[in-house]
């Protein structure tokens, strides 16, 4: 008997948003961040200071974060609601370290900010697909993996920009990710010390 056939389209799917915004950072605040007192997280350092972009110091990184939501929210997810930072710290990376894979919970969506030069090659960020809610694990077929099954997948920073004379070589690569909080992620071990702010939004 001939297999009969079929169709398989995606019903719905994540969006991953990125932009760069070099331009909204200074050498004074590269410093500031570096500076801040800083605490062991499992396997990297994580900032005291958990509300970032409320310092004065930060004001127009937060407004280029809050511009990248506005244009997410506006053009991505297509709503007239404003999303809001609720939360903003600092990581920063040892050598040859990652981020132990975690979610961002009463959260809408969730970002990453890197302004660190980018090490060769990059570590990835990587997305877990999170449905461990329906209590039920099935192994994939290694040979029939797909977007679909996916257990995960990994996003590798690849922005870079010439430096000018506001951008420091340091932060010519400043680029932002937002997603959406239905996946778990991680970043990738990386070769070189990386630094980063993350971000949780909530609507307001």
């Amino acid at each position: 008997m001939a297999a009969r056939a079929f169709d398989v389209k995606p019903l719905f799917a994540e969006p991953y948003f990125k932009t760069n915004i070099a331009d909204a950072i200074t050498p004074k605040q590269e410093k500031f961040i570096k500076n801040l007192k800083m605490l062991d997280n499992q396997v990297n350092k994580i900032s005291v200071e958990l509300y970032l972009f409320e310092r004065p110091e930060m004001k127009s990184i937060k407004a280029a974060v809050q511009e990248a939501l506005d244009t997410f929210a506006r053009e991505v997810m297509g709503i007239d609601q404003t999303l809001a930072v609720t939360q903003s710290w600092s990581l920063m990376n040892p050598p040859g370290v990652g981020m132990h894979g975690h979610t961002h919970s009463n959260s809408l969506v969730s970002g990453s900010l890197y302004y660190t030069d980018l090490p060769d090659p990059p570590g990835n960020m990587i997305f877990e697909r999170h449905n461990h809610y329906r209590q039920l694990e099935i192994a994939v077929n290694g040979e029939k993996q797909n977007i679909y099954n996916a257990p995960r997948n990994a996003v590798v920073p690849t922005v870079t920009i010439e430096p000018t004379p506001r951008r420091s070589a340091t932060c010519a690569n400043a680029w932002i990710g937002i997603r959406t909080c239905s996946r778990r992620s991680r970043w990738g071990r990386s070769p070189s010390p990386t630094g980063s702010s993350a971000a949780r939004t909530a609507p307001s």
